[in-house]
């Protein structure tokens, strides 16, 4: 038994050293590895293939020897069948396998199917209704239960508040803050496919914070730079919205950060609605779902000041240029203002 073990060793060992093409070689290793003793887990952490491929290899060999092993046996084929590619679809449908190393493996392991050019993979994965993209950073915490009740409550708050609104008696501001930093200016642009683009970034630490208020029933927006998100800096913002309406109540809706809520914000709270009942405060706050910034408009205004800065990062020499297409951006009244409809909480707004 020893012996002949020994001699399919050897057969595996010569099958192994004389591969031009690692599939064969991958072949050959998983069994050899297998016949010393390895578990299918070691080889798979050590080969990078799944435990169906050493089995099925493994079979292989015992069946045809060597030769089972080599890609052109017995009709190995170059193509996909249209049922063979209806499995790989389904198969694609798991997150993890969505890459083209992954398709490959796939391929070679299943189909025994090998594409000369990367684009018949790219072809698949664009036949799935896959394309190549970056990802939307999301908080595990959102809970999106939450969120729709959340979302149902401010409607329906703002629905029964809407003749106030009308009237002009109630102001209703969405806020948010948005943190430039010295990197800003890299994103995704147009260049030459060999050589990547450089940008210049003088220093990618410094940092300006910017607060803004979009109007719900003028769709203006009134922003202002300050040094950092934090407790006297909001209530420095909130009081500037306050003088722009002295006769009006305010509504402020806005996320749930710390400094929103903190002792600073309670103090001016205190103060502007001091011996009022609540309908008649002159300040009021909302807090919106938590952990959803997509529910909040501002954002997108933000995202459209990004961009804008971006476009023109050839002119960011230093910080303070960055900080100056900013405020144009502003002063040339060049955004966008948010449709509410895709708001499920402002639609009443449209």
């Amino acid at each position: 038994m020893q012996e002949e073990i020994k001699k399919l060793l050897e057969s595996l060992q010569e099958f192994v050293n004389t591969r031009k093409t690692v599939r064969e070689w991958k072949r050959g290793e998983a069994v050899r590895l297998r016949l010393l003793g390895l578990s299918y887990r070691e080889i798979q952490t050590r080969l990078g293939v799944s435990i169906s491929f050493i089995a099925k290899n493994q079979k292989k060999f015992f069946e045809q020897g060597a030769e089972g092993l080599k890609l052109a046996y017995k009709g190995s084929q170059s193509y996909l069948t249209e049922s063979q590619l209806q499995e790989v679809m389904e198969w694609l449908s798991s997150p993890e396998r969505r890459n083209i190393s992954e398709l490959e493996r796939h391929l070679i392991e299943t189909y025994d199917v090998v594409f000369r050019s990367r684009e018949s993979y790219y072809q698949i994965l664009k036949k799935n209704r896959l394309s190549w993209q970056k990802g939307n950073k999301e908080n595990p915490r959102k809970n999106p239960e939450e969120i729709q009740k959340r979302t149902k409550e401010i409607a329906t708050m703002l629905s029964q508040m809407k003749p106030l609104i009308e009237s002009g008696e109630q102001v209703v501001y969405v806020l948010d803050e948005c943190h430039v930093q010295g990197d800003e200016i890299c994103g995704y642009l147009w260049g030459n496919r060999k050589n990547r683009e450089i940008v210049q970034v003088s220093n990618d630490r410094d940092r300006q914070t910017y607060y803004g208020g979009l109007n719900l029933k003028d769709k203006s927006f009134v922003v202002a730079p300050y040094s950092a998100g934090n407790g006297v800096n909001t209530v420095q913002f909130v009081t500037q919205l306050k003088q722009l309406h002295p006769e009006q109540k305010i509504l402020l809706i806005w996320d749930g950060v710390p400094y929103h809520k903190g002792e600073e914000m309670k103090r001016l709270l205190a103060q502007e609605n001091a011996g009022k009942s609540p309908e008649d405060w002159s300040i009021t706050c909302w807090l919106m779902p938590p952990y959803a910034p997509e529910e909040n408009s501002v954002e997108a205004i933000w995202l459209q000041v990004k961009n804008f800065i971006r476009r023109f990062h050839y002119l960011c020499r230093n910080f303070s240029v960055v900080k100056r297409l900013f405020k144009l951006f502003f002063d040339y009244q060049l955004c966008k203002i948010p449709h509410l409809a895709n708001y499920d909480s402002f639609v009443q707004f449209i």
